[in-house]
């Protein structure tokens, strides 16, 4: 399914963690600033494109939160739940399985914005 396509904002957080953990743990043998290394790739990945013109994390989920979760509010699949405080799928009979409030959740959207920083996404 379409979800596949993208980790959800929290695994992607968490993985962005322990690498940088590593990386600390590195920075003791080497003469390395890695908070300034850290700092300067995950600006970079605000861009909608990186230095070599690759996609960033920012551009990724921008496409991906657009395209597979904006279609699907906009067709009448999805919508707000204020109880959980989150869009929810509607199922339809024969659709393929889709749980919106597994990429909408408030512990989804605060890493996702933690990802992204203060300088946001522009759709």
């Amino acid at each position: 399914p379409e979800t596949s396509e993208i980790a959800k904002p929290s695994e992607l957080l968490n993985s962005v963690k322990a690498y940088m953990n590593v990386l600390q743990c590195v920075e003791n043998y080497v003469n390395i600033d890695i908070t300034r290394v850290f700092n300067n790739v995950l600006l970079q990945q605000t861009q909608q494109s990186d230095s070599a013109g690759e996609p960033t994390i920012a551009s990724r989920y921008t496409q991906w939160y657009s395209d597979v979760l904006l279609r699907r509010v906009s067709a009448g699949h999805i919508c707000f739940s204020n109880t959980l405080r989150s869009f929810v799928s509607l199922s339809a009979e024969g659709a393929i399985p889709f749980n919106a409030e597994e990429f909408t959740d408030p512990t989804e959207l605060r890493s996702l914005a933690e990802l992204l920083g203060p300088y946001g996404i522009k759709l």
